[in-house]
């Protein structure tokens, strides 16, 4: 599950209906690109922008994540940074969480909250074969008031959490709004 976006090589402003941008990684220079408005929003709006994809410019692939994207409200994108992975000595990506089974809590009435919807990672460009393209979290033990945190989940060996921190809680099961008492209520 990857993207590609074709490119241009950038050597003047800004073109009708494309978005600048640019390539760089490893201290290599920074290479001024020009990609399609429509394919570099739809790619932006899509879930697939958070992966490892390709840039395609004058038939040389470019193995990327996209770093930032300038962007004005109300205008969209207005420049995409993409970080050559193969260069880079390590970069972020982001892997989606996805839970299975049903919970023991969410049976009894308790609400599922799942707090993020994917995980950002560090690794390096050899690690990159081991990443998965989801996290599957087994909630079906998960009762009222528990949590699932980040040290719950294994991830393959070279791969880490980017903000191990900000990303404790991955998944928990909340009492409904009447509280415990409605639940044990409704257990009768």
């Amino acid at each position: 599950m990857s993207w590609t976006l074709n490119a241009v090589a950038r050597e003047h402003e800004r073109a009708n209906n494309t978005i600048p941008g640019v390539i760089y990684g490893g201290g290599q220079k920074a290479i001024s690109i020009s990609l399609d408005q429509y394919e570099a929003v739809k790619l932006l709006q899509s879930e697939k922008s958070w992966q490892v994809g390709y840039v395609i410019l004058d038939s040389q692939e470019f193995m990327c994540t996209i770093k930032d994207v300038a962007q004005i409200a109300g205008r969209g994108p207005e420049h995409i940074d993409f970080l050559d992975i193969k260069k880079a000595k390590t970069f972020n990506a982001f892997i989606p969480i996805a839970t299975t089974g049903t919970s023991v809590g969410v049976k009894r009435g308790g609400i599922l909250s799942l707090k993020t919807s994917r995980l950002e990672v560090k690794l390096n460009y050899a690690c990159l074969a081991a990443l998965p393209e989801v996290i599957n979290v087994d909630i079906s033990q998960l009762q009222i008031k528990h949590v699932i945190h980040l040290d719950a989940i294994k991830l393959p060996s070279g791969i880490v959490p980017a903000h191990p921190a900000r990303d404790g809680t991955i998944v928990t099961v909340t009492p409904p709004a009447g509280g415990m008492a409605k639940v044990a209520t409704e257990a009768k």
